[in-house]
């Protein structure tokens, strides 16, 4: 499997642990691991391996990490779970549209942004899933399948989380738990958060200093991962089976 644009290694990790061959891809590198694994005798042992570099090169056979596979006979990957950036399409940012398309004289960000969104969702896999917040998407798109909540999988926050999905079942509430904040998808200053009393919010999305809200908003929640390997894990492997 592949986590496409996924730093974190989150998700990734999750499959690893059920004996998955799972791979995260970033421009950034991963934040657990220091290198780039490659090698031609794969061991499922919990790790998952990270490739820095576009993620639209792991859409093609000739990339050495799909090299070892049968050329062409089956598809690139078995499941493909991509986090899009979500920067210049995610309605947190609609007051900056204008400046982003290109139709309305911007600098075309937001067309580049829809573009990588449906590479994803055209991903060379039999099973996808394509997750971003509420944006443009659902208006140039389709609306989501299915929209879920950290809180619904034992992470006590709310971010309202868009899926779109091709032949996956849609995430049941596994461990639902009572949340006590919302995670920003974007804008918000500290100022804010506090005049609202966000004090549990604040206190999460500054774990990582003040400089990486940015990041930690964008992270994808530990029991959201979980869920993901622990549903769609079994739902594939029967049917592979």
């Amino acid at each position: 499997m592949l986590a496409a644009c996924e730093r974190s290694g989150r998700v990734a990790t999750e499959f690893a642990k059920r004996g998955w061959e799972a791979w995260s891809c970033d421009l950034e590198p991963s934040d657990q691991l220091m290198h780039i694994w490659v090698s031609e005798n794969f061991e499922h042992d919990g790790v998952y391996r990270h490739h820095r570099g576009d993620v639209l090169e792991l859409f093609e056979w000739d990339h050495p990490v799909n090299s070892r596979v049968k050329f062409g006979l089956e598809p690139v990957w078995d499941l493909v779970i991509a986090f899009p950036p979500c920067t210049d399409i995610s309605s947190a940012g609609a007051r900056y549209w204008k400046e982003k398309d290109i139709s309305q004289g911007g600098d075309g960000r937001m067309q580049w942004g829809a573009k990588l969104f449906m590479d994803m969702i055209y991903a060379p896999a039999p099973h996808v899933a394509v997750e971003n917040p509420m944006g443009k998407m659902n208006q140039w798109y389709r609306y989501p399948d299915q929209v879920v909540e950290p809180w619904w999988f034992g992470d006590p926050y709310s971010k309202k989380t868009c899926l779109w999905l091709r032949n996956l079942p849609m995430l049941v509430a596994d461990n639902p738990v009572a949340p006590v904040g919302r995670v920003a998808t974007g804008g918000g200053s500290w100022r804010t958060d506090r005049n609202a009393q966000r004090v549990l919010m604040s206190k999460y999305e500054d774990s990582r200093g003040r400089v990486n809200r940015e990041y930690m908003r964008s992270l994808t929640f530990e029991g959201f991962a979980r869920a993901m390997a622990d549903q769609w894990g079994p739902y594939i492997e029967k049917e592979m089976a």
